[in-house]
């Protein structure tokens, strides 16, 4: 569940502001010293500070039924049937 929230966001992200998925995580910034040495500079994004809340989010939202022992929870007894499945 959480891989495909933090795709679909970044995705959403990527075609909405143009930005990549690598530079969404990853910033790269390249200056020039005093002595003519071009440098890159490589700090964390703003995504890479979202994965974290996103997956225990996901973690939480996983947990809850079984934490709140909710009969059947479906992951050590039988669920109920839904539709064709």
């Amino acid at each position: 569940r959480a891989a495909m929230i933090v795709w679909m966001v970044a995705l959403g992200a990527e075609i909405n502001n143009n930005v990549s998925i690598g530079h969404q995580v990853f910033n790269e910034r390249t200056f020039t010293l005093a002595d003519g040495v071009v440098k890159t500079s490589t700090y964390p994004g703003s995504g890479l500070f979202l994965i974290v809340p996103t997956v225990l989010i996901a973690l939480v939202a996983s947990l809850a039924p079984a934490l709140k022992k909710s009969s059947p929870n479906g992951l050590n007894e039988k669920p109920e049937a839904f539709g064709p499945f």
